[in-house]
């Protein structure tokens, strides 16, 4: 019995260091992941860095900024710096710098969509909706921003869930403001069928 311990231990020994390496490889695919903003995978590979080496910190702190830039985009920013990922920091700095007008905000809006990077999209889309409550296109393009990102961002169910509510939050504002406007009427149709 006595052999088998000592045996044990010495194979824990072997292991423990191709474990570590194996978690330091998860946690940059889980950055990898997170910088793409591929939320679900990115905590998948946190998650598996976390079996690897129980305890660790660095995998931790990364499973609570995934959830954190899930519901807000802008808490990736320390992250992205870090990472080096520039163009990624420089989309976020650019949606957030204030633009001269709603017209202009609602153009960038689009232009983000365009590139499929709806949460970002988002950004400028509000700033809109504050510069002038009654422009039916910020409100508009607010919920596309929120629909396209419940859509096509992988993140968890319940953040999907809040992004179609504030999709259609925006988009009935937008209706409020022209009840026969078409764009409006489909895109609440397609929140709907997204429900």
């Amino acid at each position: 019995m006595l052999v088998l311990v000592g045996l044990w231990a010495r194979f824990g020994m072997i292991i423990s260091p191709v474990r570590a390496n194996l978690g330091e490889k998860y946690l940059r695919t889980g950055d990898d992941y997170l910088v793409q903003k591929k939320y679900i995978s990115a905590d998948l590979a946190y998650r598996k860095v976390l079996l690897l080496v129980p305890g660790d910190k660095e995998a931790s702190k990364r499973r609570e900024l995934v959830k954190l830039a899930s519901n807000d985009v802008t808490k990736l920013r320390t992250f992205l710096n870090e990472k080096s990922a520039y163009n990624q920091l420089n989309l976020l700095e650019a949606t957030e710098s204030v633009p001269q007008d709603e017209v202009d905000a609602v153009k960038y809006s689009r232009e983000l969509i365009e590139r499929g990077e709806f949460q970002l999209a988002a950004i400028p889309a509000k700033t809109a909706t504050e510069m002038d409550k009654t422009y039916r296109d910020a409100w508009l393009y607010l919920g596309i921003a929120h629909l396209k990102t419940a859509q096509f961002t992988e993140m968890p169910h319940e953040m999907r869930n809040k992004y179609l509510a504030e999709a259609r939050r925006a988009l009935e504002a937008a209706k409020n403001l022209d009840a026969s406007y078409e764009p409006t009427i489909s895109y609440l149709a397609m929140v709907d069928k997204s429900v």
